[in-house]
């Protein structure tokens, strides 16, 4: 069985046990998302292992630890746009989480201005949004 049909395997399984399983081991995600670098884009395994990336922001942002969302965004001088999207699901799903972590703090030193400002935008979009 190829890599991308074990993981849309287990993403269909986790959506399906999800409120069964309590906790769910990130880093072993976010090292496999990690090792395909810009392959994480336009190949069948990269969209695979993004879906699941956003399954996890979906139903385990609440777990995910300062040092698991620097990882999952931040590449050295740049950033992810992945990653960027999975912190704008957690920050739909979890923003109480998010909001304790202080992101933005993290995100505000980093070298490239586009980091902090997606950050800030993600941030101030939930904030409008749950005004609503």
């Amino acid at each position: 069985m190829e890599t991308h049909d074990l993981v849309g395997a287990a993403n269909r399984l986790l959506s399906r046990y999800q409120k069964e399983i309590s906790y769910f081991p990130i880093d072993l995600v976010l090292d496999e998302v990690l090792s395909l670098g810009n392959r994480i884009w336009a190949t069948l395994e990269g969209n695979a292992l993004a879906e699941l990336l956003y399954m996890l922001a979906r139903s385990y942002g609440g777990q995910f630890s300062l040092e698991q969302i620097g990882k999952l965004v931040l590449r050295g001088d740049g950033y992810s746009r992945t990653g960027i999207n999975a912190l704008g699901i957690m920050y739909d799903e979890f923003p109480e989480r998010m909001k304790a972590l202080k992101l933005g703090e993290m995100f505000e030193r980093h070298d490239d201005w586009r980091v902090s400002y997606s950050v800030s935008c993600a941030r101030s979009i939930r904030v409008f949004l749950s005004w609503r």
